[in-house]
Parts: C-alpha cells; sequence; structure tokens
C-alpha cells in the first residue's frame, strides 16, 4: 500500500479536489448517477470502493442515497473525503474508511449499490 500512499499523495489529491470545486463530476460519473437514480436511490446506502475524494458517492448522497461508506488506500484521498463531506454537510450520513478494501472487508457494512469508478 505504500506505493499507493505515493502515487496518490498530497498533491494528487488536492488536485482532484481543486478539479472537482471547480468543475463537479465529469460525464462518466454523471451518468452512472442518472442510472442508479432511474433504478431509485431513496433509502439505499452505498459502498464506493477506491472512493478517492469521495466526489461520486458523495454526489449519491446529495441524488438520495441515505448513507455512504468510502474505502480509499491514500490517507489524503479519505482527508478529501472528509472536508468534501464536511462543506456539503454530510458528515452524518458517510463513513470513510482508509486502507487495502480486501483488509478491511470484514469489518465493512453490506451495502445496497457498490461502485468501483476507476478504482486500482
Amino acid at each position: 500500500m505504500n506505493n499507493l500512499s505515493e502515487q496518490f499523495d498530497k498533491g494528487y489529491s488536492s488536485g482532484q479536489l481543486a478539479g472537482y470545486r471547480k468543475n463537479g463530476l465529469g460525464q462518466r460519473a454523471l451518468t452512472l448517477i442518472e442510472f442508479l437514480q432511474a433504478r431509485g436511490l431513496e433509502g439505499k446506502s452505498v459502498l464506493d470502493i477506491g472512493s478517492g475524494i469521495g466526489a461520486l458517492h458523495l454526489e449519491l448522497l446529495l441524488a438520495g442515497a441515505e448513507r455512504a461508506t468510502g474505502v480509499d488506500a491514500s490517507p489524503t484521498n479519505i482527508a478529501g473525503a472528509l472536508e468534501l463531506a464536511e462543506e456539503m454537510g454530510l458528515t452524518e450520513r458517510v463513513e470513510e474508511r482508509q486502507g487495502d478494501f480486501v483488509d478491511l472487508a470484514a469489518t465493512i457494512p453490506e451495502a445496497d449499490i457498490v461502485t468501483l469508478d476507476r478504482a486500482i
């Protein structure tokens, strides 16, 4: 995991945050949200594996999901996700977990929707 922490460091996470704050989600993620909304997000829980700065699962909360858990190997991505959740007023509805999903899987709550958008 050390290599991932180096690859997805503070500079990477800061750039992702700045891009999201300036431009919002990209078209692929917006299409995914529309797809899930059409199938019903209300009251659903989301698990976002390889969540990065959390933009996708936070936007899914805004779109109607009830709860979300983001899992990412990078501590700076998790810090960014927590920062965004606070800015968006979603801290009570989201949990961010840092580490390798395989190692954490047994401790992650079950979810109605699982996303792996651009996860490695």
